[in-house]
């Protein structure tokens, strides 16, 4: 098994992506004080727009035409059928944000190409698959354009797809190409994070606007001003949050051993080593295991760092490990050599393993007394993912245009469309977003307080900060089901 899940480890990172670039410098407001450097996934008051970083040009590899959808979209009456708040229509005066007519916006979409969802259901790794992401996006647009569109424009969607044959940085610089220099957008949305194409769209000065950033930290965050992910938290505020969370819930007692699982570059080793001194000043010997990044497809080495960790942790007599992962990818190779070995300790994971596709790859008794910290449903719930208003709504729409979602994984990849495209609806809404780059970034970044999110629960960008999710709700494995329930209220 643990070999298959090496050959798979690369559509694993596709289709839920890497990590992401979104700049934060404040304290989270929360039950204790918090430095910046350990802020958790608190909430914190609206602040007023903050525009983006000034454009810098930087030089773009051309790139072969990819996959190009049209689709007549854009809704300003989205955010408020999502439950966000009513505003004044938006001016059609002049405007200097490229993509942008009295009548028109174009919007980039980085999307995951279909056929990874094939190798992925033919390989048995359909836990994993998140459906047919550019088709998601396409109903989504409908659904904003048959509700009067952007800011009062119809909406064209201009894709790149992501395959699973090109390097990721021919990739990256193709998508860039096609935004900047085939066409011009007014920004790019993108479920996922993919670390060439973002870096080099906010060299250009694009507004990226993205779900997921789990490869990124503060420090690497401040590369690209100009990416904003809303629902999830960059590494250091995830690794403050999980010594807080768990020591909340009775677990990191000092005294004990604790493991730590991360992946090795730069970003996952600073906010593994702010975990590592946190745990160690409650009193915990923490042992740290890297593996190493699967960005860089040594996918048969991955699994011997997970068999080499397996050893570490239990010669050191860990009894409960945590990561620090791009996805289920690293997770899922540690517990199958765990297995192998007769290990047993009890995981503390979070929404970034993604628990619900995590049940499918790994033997049941891996995750017995399995606890996580979870802010995205979707990716936490096997069953009930569905049930928050604001994602009836979406996949609701999404189902009356013709889609369909058989597991939370596909579900979230049409929760991305949906927030993608409302969150930009209700920034567009707030007045002269729509004049320049800087000003569309200043408003999303608004426009996100408050946002009733259907990934994750309201989000908040307190102070400018880039990553939008305040809260989270403790969770824990059932082995009936075989799945992950939340098992308490949420909490900021």
């Amino acid at each position: 098994m643990r070999a298959r899940l090496a050959a798979i480890a690369g559509l694993l990172a596709l289709t839920t992506a890497c990590g992401s670039t979104v700049p934060s410098s404040t304290t989270l407001t929360g039950a204790a004080p918090r430095t910046a450097v350990d802020d958790g996934l608190g909430a914190a008051p609206p602040v007023a727009e903050v525009g983006a970083a000034p454009e810098s040009p930087g030089a773009v590899a051309s790139a072969a035409e990819p996959t190009q959808a049209r689709v007549e979209a854009g809704p300003a009456a989205a955010a408020a059928a999502a439950g966000g708040a009513s505003v004044a229509p938006a001016t059609t005066a002049t405007t200097t944000l490229p993509g942008v007519t009295r009548t028109t916006i174009t919007v980039g979409v980085i999307a995951t190409d279909p056929g990874a969802d094939e190798s992925l259901e033919s390989a048995g790794f359909g836990s994993a698959a998140v459906g047919n992401d550019p088709a998601n996006w396409r109903a989504a647009a409908d659904e904003v354009n048959a509700r009067g569109g952007i800011g009062g424009r119809k909406v064209t969607l201009l894709f790149h797809l992501i395959n699973l044959t090109d390097p990721p940085s021919v990739q990256g610089q193709a998508a860039c190409a096609r935004f900047t220099e085939d066409s011009t957008v007014a920004m790019v949305l993108s479920g996922y994070y993919y670390a060439p194409a973002h870096s080099c769209l906010s060299q250009q000065g694009v507004p990226a606007l993205l779900g997921t950033n789990y490869g990124v930290d503060r420090t690497a965050s401040q590369q690209t001003q100009t990416v904003v992910a809303w629902a999830t938290p960059l590494l250091d505020r995830l690794a403050a949050t999980l010594v807080d969370g768990y020591s909340g819930l009775g677990r990191l007692k000092p005294g004990t051993s604790a493991g730590i699982f991360v992946v090795d570059s730069p970003p996952y080793r600073r906010s593994a080593a702010q975990l590592q001194a946190a745990l160690t000043r409650r009193g915990l010997t923490v042992v740290t295991q890297t593996v190493r990044d699967s960005d860089t497809g040594d996918y048969s080495g991955a699994s011997g760092d997970a068999s080499a960790a397996v050893l570490q942790f239990r010669s050191a007599g860990v009894t409960e490990v945590l990561f620090l992962s791009r996805n289920a990818f690293e997770p899922a190779l540690l517990m199958q050599a765990a297995s192998s070995q007769g290990y047993e300790p009890t995981y503390l994971l979070s929404t970034q393993q993604y628990p619900a596709a995590l049940t499918g790859l790994v033997p049941g008794s891996q995750l017995d007394g399995a606890l996580a910290l979870g802010w995205a449903p979707a990716a936490d719930l096997t069953s009930g993912y569905a049930d928050r208003p604001e994602a009836q709504l979406c996949l609701t729409a999404l189902e009356e245009r013709g889609r369909s979602f058989s597991s939370g994984t596909q579900a979230l990849s049409g929760m991305l469309a949906c927030d993608g495209l409302f969150l930009l609806d209700r920034a567009a809404e707030r007045p002269g977003a729509l004049s320049s780059r800087e000003s569309l970034l200043g408003a999303t970044l608004a426009a996100g307080n408050g946002f009733p999110s259907a990934v994750t629960h309201p989000t908040a960008f307190p102070g400018g900060r880039r990553d939008g999710v305040a809260s989270y709700r403790p969770m824990a494995y059932f082995a009936d089901c075989r799945c992950f329930r939340y098992t308490g209220a949420l909490r900021r």
